[in-house]
């Protein structure tokens, strides 16, 4: 448990440094994670959990916070069962990402982006603005994702924006 403390307040205060610039990515490593963000949203679009699968650490630690009930989970058995389920409930889906920023340091990199998950549910179309941040560890050449936090709007919040 404290270690899934320390990993949350880890990644707010990078998430806070790399949205205030603070400690900015070099450009190549802004690149890359952007490119791993990317082939999270292609294969995001394919429902494809095997190629989501291959850009996550595959430790036992990597922690996923969403809006299912089972958050934080950890692991990748339970991070491959969110995905199944969630793309088991959606006909098709798409992500674009908005004021994306990149921090890094040495072989550790983090992100904060606005996303906009687009999904058909019984042939039913519907736009989902999130916020996505997560920290990333270069093994091998690859980054990889290491924790993941999607926060959502409050159901009043988005209907305020409508208005």
């Amino acid at each position: 448990m404290k270690t899934k403390g320390f990993v949350g307040l880890l990644v707010i205060l990078l998430v806070a440094f790399a949205t205030q610039g603070a400690i900015a990515a070099d450009p190549a490593v802004e690149r890359e994670v952007k490119a791993v963000l990317d082939a999270y949203a292609s294969a995001f679009g394919k429902k494809d959990v095997s190629a989501i699968m291959a850009l996550i650490a595959p430790d036992q630690n990597v922690v996923f916070i969403d809006s299912e009930v089972e958050l934080p989970f950890s692991g990748m058995e339970k991070i491959k069962e969110s995905y199944t389920r969630d793309f088991s409930r959606m006909e098709s889906g798409s992500l674009t990402y908005s004021n994306t920023s990149v921090g890094s340091k040495g072989d550790v990199a983090w992100f904060a982006t606005g996303i906009t998950a687009t999904v058909v549910v019984d042939k039913e179309s519907m736009s989902v603005p999130a916020q996505w941040s997560g920290v990333l560890e270069k093994r091998g050449g690859k980054w990889l994702i290491v924790q993941s936090h999607f926060s959502f709007p409050a159901p009043d919040e988005q209907e305020d924006k409508q208005k």
